[in-house]
């Protein structure tokens, strides 16, 4: 039988081992305790124990992969891993091409090759306001989707956004 399974936020069945952490951690574990039995022995167990099945994959996730059991993600349990890192300029320019390009309902050529050269500008111009390492992805996606009719308001509106999101004051 194949079978794709999800298993998320997979530290926290180690919250019930003692480690020091600090208060907003403590308070954020505790809460995802309030939600969850799986133990540290049972997730184990799904990984590759006795009723563990073969020709499955097993997508986890985690915010925190530091706090991950080194006996969680030892090879043989665990064989990929990908980073989903936080953006930055280069992805930033990518991503509003992407959704404002495919956003759009051009059907002439020429207007389709004037949009898209107007799309490129207005990509770089909105990818300068972008610090590396600061908003997710899935962030920029948001606020994109949701200014997808108007490039030239997601422009216009992205550094006040992005000073927002970074807990900078905006003037």
């Amino acid at each position: 039988m194949r079978c794709i399974a999800l298993l998320e936020d997979i530290e926290t069945p180690q919250s019930t081992r003692k480690r020091p952490q600090p208060p907003e951690r403590r308070q954020e574990l505790q809460q995802t305790r309030q939600v969850t039995d799986l133990t540290r022995s049972g997730l184990l167990n799904i990984l590759d124990g006795a009723g563990a099945r073969q020709g499955r994959v097993l997508i986890m996730s985690t915010n925190h992969r530091s706090e991950l059991d080194p006996a969680i993600t030892r090879p043989g349990r665990v064989d990929m891993e990908v980073a989903f890192a936080l953006a930055n300029q280069e992805t930033a320019r990518q991503l509003f091409r992407s959704l404002i390009l495919t956003g759009s309902s051009i059907t002439e050529e020429s207007a389709y090759t004037k949009t898209a050269d107007k799309s490129r500008d207005f990509a770089a111009e909105f990818a300068q306001n972008i610090s590396e390492g600061v908003v997710s992805q899935a962030e920029l996606q948001g606020y994109l989707v949701r200014r997808r009719r108007d490039p030239q308001a997601a422009v216009d509106e992205v550094s006040a956004w992005f000073k927002e999101k970074s807990g900078l004051l905006v003037d």
